[in-house]
């Protein structure tokens, strides 16, 4: 009887621990652990346990994701447990653990948001180009390379670029196409840095970079041949060249009737009122060409027609305050003749070619015209009452302190509107930039199209145009890429053009188009 009543006595007692415990573990709450390393190999087995102090767990479940939407769904067996796995491809992975209580019947969930698993070979670089291609002073220098590697991220740094005044680049990104934008060079000579490229474990490779950067030198020489346009016949002829380059010249040669007259090899920016002795020409039609070449080979060439006979009317033309013409202002242009008794009875007044003002009859030997920025040719043509008849012109400059100004942008043909989104063909297209100045747009200058990816950071790309059109005067001008865009929202803008004096559009105007929607 004593011993049926002890077991009673211990079942009952048993039967009470485990209640208590019971009940306390429904007031607690457990934990649940994730133990991965931070990174990992791809290919290679890596230990993942899942721990913690849950009584009583089922359900355990491993959902192991990465940056591609791809998931591996793992089911383990009790708490603690641990499985190998094997990440297939590099990348950004993260894992999440979930395990149900059967004492309180909740769920309970660890996240471990980052495992990176890389690719132990180290990264190569495809190739590396410069935007632009030639490099002057003060150009923004954009340099494209390609990251080929299977890592998620790369770190690229820049090592050398400390020792020409800039701050060395260090930036973690995605693989593929990598845009470094080096800013501009202050000073001309060669420039010698390294690139970087690192799988963010230790393994980098590295190339050198050598660049050439030029002084600022957009456009070829400046010739003005300071003549009359007509002699009387037995005339002692002298004129006077003057040549300029904004960098140096590095030579130049004067031809008379086809005829080499004058040669010289220079080393200066300007040559003033070179003295070209031509003498006296027989009655006729006559041509002065003079040719200039820079020190990067840039050549320029300006001719200028010579009459000589007494058939000719002779007259010069005066501006009034040339030495300090402001765009925008009005000045005069005057014919004064040279002989006495000249009764104009046709005067015809152009501006860079083009008709400006006629006066048949009733003549007025002045026009007023309001001052452009830029190189100007004034001409004007003149006949007297007696039949005969002439032309002169003047070679004027005014300072040009104003960028280009973009007139539009289009895509195959059609203009965007900067005011609202742009649809565009997805894949190939052939991107325009059309530039106005009063001043003219420099042929040497080197647009670049820049190209955002919206909510991207980096650009999706960036290319150099290249002049497609340009108006005989040279103040309007387009440049043209063709390129393939992907799906997407983009940007557009440009920079990179200047006018003949240097000044250079900044890129202010940006325009959005979007692809395959």
């Amino acid at each position: 009887m004593k011993r049926i009543t002890l077991k009673i006595f211990l079942i009952i007692s048993v039967f009470f621990l485990l209640m208590s415990c019971a009940i306390n573990s429904s007031n607690k709450e457990f934990s649940l652990n994730i133990k991965a390393p931070d990174v990992a190999e791809a290919s290679k087995e890596v230990d993942l346990i899942v721990d913690g102090d849950i009584i009583g767990a089922k359900n355990v479940v491993v959902e192991i994701s990465n940056e591609y939407n791809e998931k591996n769904i793992l089911q383990l067996k009790k708490i603690p447990d641990s499985t190998k796995v094997i990440f297939e491809k590099p990348g950004k992975y993260s894992v999440m653990a979930k395990a149900l209580s059967l004492i309180d019947g909740k769920e309970y969930v660890d996240y471990k948001p980052k495992i990176f698993v890389y690719d132990p070979e180290k990264p190569l670089v495809d190739g590396i180009t410069v935007v632009p291609g030639t490099i002057f002073t003060d150009d923004d220098v954009i340099l494209h390379l390609y990251a080929n590697t299977s890592n998620p991220e790369v770190k690229v740094e820049t090592v050398g670029l400390s020792r020409y005044g800039k701050e060395e680049i260090s930036m973690t990104t995605k693989p593929g196409d990598i845009f470094l934008n080096l800013g501009s060079f202050s000073e001309d000579g060669d420039k010698e840095f390294f690139v970087k490229v690192d799988n963010l474990v230790g393994m980098e490779y590295a190339t050198k970079v050598n660049l050439k950067v030029y002084p600022i030198d957009k456009e070829p020489p400046t010739i003005i041949i300071n003549s009359k346009f007509s002699y009387p016949t037995n005339s002692n002829i002298q004129v006077y060249v003057d040549i300029s380059d904004d960098v140096k010249l590095s030579s130049y040669e004067i031809y008379l009737d086809g005829e080499l007259k004058l040669e010289d090899t220079v080393d200066q920016e300007e040559m003033k009122n070179i003295p070209v002795q031509i003498g006296k020409l027989s009655p006729g039609d006559h041509s002065l060409i003079v040719k200039a070449t820079d020190w990067l080979g840039k050549k320029a060439m300006t001719g200028k027609r010579i009459l000589v006979g007494d058939t000719y009317l002779n007259f010069e033309i005066a501006i009034s305050n040339e030495t300090n013409l402001i765009p925008g202002h009005s000045t005069i242009i005057s014919v004064v003749p040279t002989e006495e008794g000249i009764n104009f009875k046709k005067i015809v007044y152009f501006i860079d070619g083009k008709e400006y003002k006629r006066f048949d009859g009733d003549v007025q030997t002045f026009v007023e015209w309001t001052v452009e920025e830029g190189e100007h040719y004034i001409t004007v043509y003149a006949e007297d009452e007696n039949g005969r008849a002439g032309i002169n012109e003047r070679f004027i400059s005014v300072n040009d302190n104003s960028a280009p100004r973009l007139i539009s942008m289009s895509v195959n043909g059609e203009k965007l509107d900067i005011s609202k989104t742009n649809s565009i063909p997805l894949g190939m297209n052939s991107i325009s930039a059309c530039f106005m100045d009063p001043g003219g747009i420099s042929k040497y200058a080197t647009p670049i199209l820049y190209i955002r990816e919206d909510h991207y950071s980096d650009y999706y790309d960036i290319l150099e145009m290249k002049l497609s059109e340009i108006s005989s005067d040279e103040k309007e001008a387009t440049f043209t890429i063709n390129t393939s865009i992907g799906y997407g929202y983009f940007y557009f803008f440009v920079k990179g053009v200047s006018d003949k004096e240097g000044n250079e559009y900044q890129g202010e105007d940006v325009f959005t188009v979007i692809t395959g929607y």
